[in-house]
């Protein structure tokens, strides 16, 4: 083989592993908050299939917003320790697990804890995203982002408009079983796409420099940053988890 031949097939694998990559972000953003949305979407036929109440429902809506803020809080010490594609591939094999067993279970305790299983995708990604789009695209940081995360803003959508409509195919008083463990064939995919990446995955170092709690008290930007999120996770966690409540109080159906 010459030269050019050579040189035109390592440009060809480079290529072709570009776009893997690509499709990779996709996946994984599409599936980053469906575990989340989907519940909202029958979250009145959760609580009548798992004999719970008003009370239990509103944990189930709260506990996204605590695994994704104690999940991501570890993640960075995780991926220092796994490296970060094998731990993306270990948390969406995790959500997969949790996606479909969660959809089985008859008790709402256990529905619960697996569901801690189910978010553990979304918040691994939340952390280790930005990370890999900076490691892989370090040209494109921008567009790679924008790409990635409106693949999550349409999965998130998908979560909440389509999850009914899955269920009704399979009809039943539990229909929302189906609709909310259908999810876990998107997770299954992302994890399958990451794969490759992980098998020559290396530990990373979190760098020598590290910030105490007490510095960050006292860093008004830190406090900026705390308060715009935690007033934009209400927003969005308040519309994940009681939004269609509200609609079908109204008189809307669940499927629209």
């Amino acid at each position: 083989m010459n030269g050019d031949t050579m040189a035109g097939a390592t440009s060809a694998r480079s290529a072709r592993d570009e776009w893997l990559l690509i499709g990779a972000l996709l996946l994984a953003g599409l599936s980053m908050r469906t575990a989340v949305t989907s519940v909202g979407a029958v979250l009145g036929a959760i609580e009548t299939g798992l004999h719970s109440n008003s009370g239990v429902a509103g944990l189930i809506t709260t506990l996204p917003a605590i695994c994704f803020a104690v999940l991501g809080a570890l993640t960075p010490r995780m991926a220092a320790r796994a490296g970060q594609h094998r731990l993306l591939v270990f948390a969406l094999g995790a959500m997969t697990v949790g996606l479909v067993t969660r959809a089985l279970v008859g008790s709402v305790w256990l529905f619960l804890v697996l569901s801690v299983l189910s978010l553990a995708g979304g918040a691994v990604a939340n952390v280790v995203m930005p990370a890999l789009v900076k490691s892989h695209f370090p040209n494109h940081i921008g567009r790679m982002t924008a790409l990635y995360t409106t693949a999550l803003a349409v999965g998130t959508t998908a979560g909440a408009g389509v999850t009914v409509p899955i269920g009704d195919l399979a009809g039943g008083p539990d229909s929302w079983r189906v609709g909310i463990g259908s999810w876990a064939l998107l997770s299954v995919v992302a994890m399958l796409a990451w794969v490759p990446t992980a098998k020559h995955d290396t530990a990373v170092s979190t760098g020598p420099r590290r910030l105490s709690p007490r510095t960050l008290m006292r860093s008004p930007v830190a406090w900026r940053v705390t308060m715009f999120f935690a007033f934009q996770s209400v927003q969005a966690y308040v519309a994940f988890g009681w939004f269609e409540r509200f609609l079908t109080a109204h008189g809307i159906t669940d499927v629209t």
